[in-house]
C-alpha cells in the first residue's frame, strides 16, 4: 500500500514536471507523516496494549520455565540408569522442547501484533489525510520523509516546502481530536491471534 502511494506520488510529480498537469490549477500540500505517527495519541494506548500482552505472554513462559526448572530438580532426586529416571528424563525434554516452541509462537504472536496495530494506525492517518485534503481542495498530499528499514531512514522525500504547503499540525490536532471523542473505540487491531488447528 505504502509503496504504490509513493509510486503514485512519484508519478503526479513527474506528470506536473512535465506539464501533463496544469501547475497553476494543482494545490499540493505537504505531511510529515513520522511526526504525524509520533504525535497520534492512540498511538500510546496501542503501546501499553502491545506491553500488556507481552507481559501477559511474558508470564506464561516464565511459568513454563519454572516447571522445567522444578522438573529438573526433581529428577537430580532419582537414581540415574532407572526406568523412572528414563521416562521422567523423556518428560523434562518434552517439556524443554514445548517451552522453547510456546517462547517462538508468543515472538511471532507478538510481532503479528505489532504490525497489525501500526497498520491500522497508519490506516487512520492516510484517511485523515484524504478527508483533511478534500475538504481542503488539495490534489496532491506529499510526505516529507520515507523510512524503510533495509536501507535505514527516515529519507527525505520532499528537499524544500514552504510552510504554508506542511499540513502536519491540522492533520494531528484532527486525529487527536477524533481520537479523543471516541474513548470506546478499541485501540486498534491489538487482540489474540488465531491458533493455528
Amino acid at each position: 500500500m505504502r509503496k504504490r502511494r509513493m509510486f503514485v506520488g512519484g508519478m503526479a510529480l513527474a506528470a506536473l514536471a512535465a506539464g501533463a498537469l496544469p501547475a497553476a490549477d494543482t494545490k499540493i500540500a505537504v505531511l510529515d507523516l513520522q511526526r504525524t505517527m509520533l504525535s497520534y495519541e492512540r498511538r500510546d494506548a496501542v503501546r501499553a496494549e502491545l506491553d500488556r500482552k507481552k507481559q501477559e505472554m511474558s508470564a506464561k513462559i516464565a511459568e513454563l520455565e519454572a516447571s522445567l526448572k522444578s522438573g529438573q530438580s526433581d529428577l537430580e532426586t532419582l537414581k540415574p540408569g532407572t526406568e523412572s529416571y528414563r521416562e521422567f528424563q523423556l518428560k523434562l525434554i518434552e517439556l524443554e522442547a514445548s517451552v522453547e516452541t510456546q517462547r517462538r509462537r508468543f515472538e511471532l504472536e507478538l510481532e503479528l501484533l505489532q504490525r497489525s496495530s501500526m497498520q491500522a494506525l497508519f490506516e487512520d492517518v492516510s484517511n485523515e489525510v484524504e478527508a483533511y485534503a478534500k475538504e481542503n481542495g488539495f490534489d496532491l498530499v506529499l510526505t516529507k520523509f520515507f523510512g524503510d528499514a533495509r536501507i535505514g531512514g527516515p529519507h527525505p522525500m520532499v528537499l524544500f516546502a514552504a510552510p504554508r504547503f506542511d499540513i502536519t499540525a491540522p492533520v494531528i490536532a484532527r486525529l487527536n481530536a477524533k481520537a479523543a471523542a471516541d474513548t470506546s473505540r478499541p485501540v486498534g487491531p491489538v487482540r489474540t491471534v488465531p491458533k493455528r488447528p
